[in-house]
């Protein structure tokens, strides 16, 4: 019966191109691996489900209330006083300003 330290020894008598090969073959699998149970514990989950009265937005931002639903910005909101809207404030908007010089464009060679 072949171990796995046999079929490292035979792996290691192999080409260079070849261990390279199967190196990237088995990182690509591990990976899709991940992404697959990562996205169906997602789904199982409902991250990606509208809840009951909620409609979708368009921007790809969240509904955030002031009483939060167990995400990092429900969170967030929840430190507000709950008589507060959520609200956004610009601060320095001076970078759209025409008075800057043009930028020089660098070329990078390759």
């Amino acid at each position: 019966m072949n171990t796995i330290l046999d079929y490292l020894d035979r792996l290691r008598a192999k080409p260079r191109a070849a261990r390279r090969s199967i190196a990237f073959g088995v990182a690509g699998t591990l990976c899709a691996l991940i992404g697959v149970v990562w996205l169906t514990g997602s789904v199982a989950a409902g991250t990606y489900a509208l809840r009951a009265g909620e409609t979708p937005t368009g921007s790809g931002a969240g509904n955030v209330s002031a009483g939060g639903n167990g995400t990092l910005a429900g969170a967030a909101a929840s430190l507000q006083p709950s008589d507060q809207s959520p609200q956004l404030e610009v601060v320095g908007s001076s970078a759209a300003s025409s008075s800057a010089p043009a930028a020089e464009q660098t070329v990078v060679p390759f």
